[in-house]
C-alpha cells in the first residue's frame, strides 16, 4: 500500500517535470492506476480485518478525492490550450502543505470540472 501511494505521488511529480502536456497526462494515467490499485488493497485490509469499516471510510473517501482531483487534472490539461504542448511552472502553483489550499490555487476550469464528478 506504501508504494501504491509513494507512485501516485512520484507519478505526478515526473509528468509535471517534463513540461510536456502529454507525457504529464500519460503519468496522471499511471498515477490514476496506481490510485485505483491502492483502493483495492484497501478492501484487502478490511477484508483481512486489518482494519475497521470506519477507518476503511475515513481512506476510501481520501483515494476517491484523490482519483476524482487527477481525472479532473487529466481533463482540464487535455482541454487547455490545445495549441499548446508545452506545460509551464507559472501556469500551476504547487507550493501548498494541504488540500484546502490546494483548491484555492487551482485555475477555475479545473476546479469546476472536479466538482462536476
Amino acid at each position: 500500500m506504501r508504494r501504491s501511494a509513494i507512485s501516485i505521488m512520484s507519478n505526478i511529480a515526473e509528468g509535471f517535470g517534463r513540461f510536456h502536456k502529454k507525457e504529464f497526462i500519460r503519468f496522471l494515467d499511471i498515477a490514476q492506476g496506481s490510485a485505483v490499485e491502492l483502493e483495492s488493497q484497501l478492501y484487502l485490509t478490511l477484508d483481512l480485518g486489518y482494519i475497521d469499516k470506519n477507518l476503511f471510510n475515513e481512506i476510501s473517501i481520501s483515494i476517491s478525492s484523490t482519483q476524482q482531483t487527477i481525472l479532473g487534472l487529466i481533463r482540464y490539461l487535455r482541454n487547455f490550450s490545445t495549441d499548446t504542448k508545452q506545460v509551464n511552472e507559472s501556469e500551476f502553483e504547487y507550493s501548498v502543505t494541504n488540500s484546502d489550499d490546494f483548491l484555492k490555487v487551482l485555475p477555475e476550469e479545473f476546479i469546476s470540472i472536479t466538482q462536476e464528478e
